[in-house]
């Protein structure tokens, strides 16, 4: 087995026994490391995520480059816009948040677009297209999984008595506490530096590094309880190696076609 699944699977076990003790913990976890105005957790709240969507924006303007299709260029905007309108939800609201998170999503693709040779000079166009198919799997998921649950965020409790476990479902609710959206994008950091021939050990224990001071970030700040980004991570980790999986199945039989 390879050292990079040996990883994921390392960090998948961890996940889980951290689920299982926040299952039972979740409220006095939060209630021991909450600080609304920890520098710390906003950092990673607001500008951390643009490590992820750097590699994506390059993956989607150098697949537009060199497949012509729309869809990457497409991708790689609107990831861009997103990514711009994130970096600045803390400072501006409304109308000017978008229009400045507009122009600068916009900035950010040109510089990403121009530079992109640079940053992804050894693309591999398959683990490209794939760490792309994971990023908007791993998205999708989490997102239908929050807005059904609908756990209200520790920050946004107006009485300990709104407090709810992860699995007392509250359908259709408005709370979107569970599962972590950041904690689950991060961790893409992992499959997206497959897109590279190399192997690069550092970056990936960096990455590592960056994915649990995520995880702790949103406790820190009363976005997520401990399950919540515990569940992520799961999530995340599952769909990335099922997916490779899927992906070497296809290669081992095409090769032996």
């Amino acid at each position: 087995m390879k050292k990079y699944k040996v990883d994921k699977i390392c960090l998948w076990c961890i996940a889980l026994v951290l689920f299982v003790v926040g299952s039972f913990n979740d409220l006095k976890i939060s209630q021991t490391l909450y600080d609304s105005t920890s520098i710390f957790g906003r950092i990673f709240e607001n500008h951390l995520l643009t490590l992820v969507f750097i590699p994506v924006i390059a993956s989607g303007w150098l697949l537009f480059k060199t497949r012509k299709n729309i869809v990457y260029l497409l991708i790689s905007i609107g990831v861009s816009i997103n990514a711009g309108i994130e970096n600045l939800t803390k400072y501006f609201t409304g109308a000017t948040k978008m229009i400045l998170g507009i122009l600068l999503g916009l900035i950010i693709f040109v510089l990403v677009s121009q530079f992109s040779k640079k940053i992804l000079k050894n693309l591999d166009q398959q683990k490209a297209i794939n760490t792309l198919k994971i990023f908007f799997l791993v998205v999708g998921v989490i997102y239908t999984i929050k807005y059904l649950i609908g756990r209200v965020r520790y920050r946004d409790l107006q009485t300990l008595t709104q407090y709810s476990n992860w699995y007392d479902l509250n359908l259709f609710q408005k709370g979107n506490s569970f599962p972590s959206g950041h904690t689950s994008t991060i961790y893409l950091l992992i499959p997206f530096l497959k897109i590279y021939e190399k192997d690069f050990k550092i970056l990936r224990l960096i990455a590592y590094i960056i994915i649990i001071l995520m995880a702790l970030s949103r406790i820190i700040i009363g976005a997520h309880y401990l399950t919540d980004t515990m569940a992520a991570l799961l999530i995340a980790i599952s769909i990335d190696i099922l997916w490779e999986k899927k992906s070497e199945s296809q290669n081992t039989s095409i090769s032996n076609n």
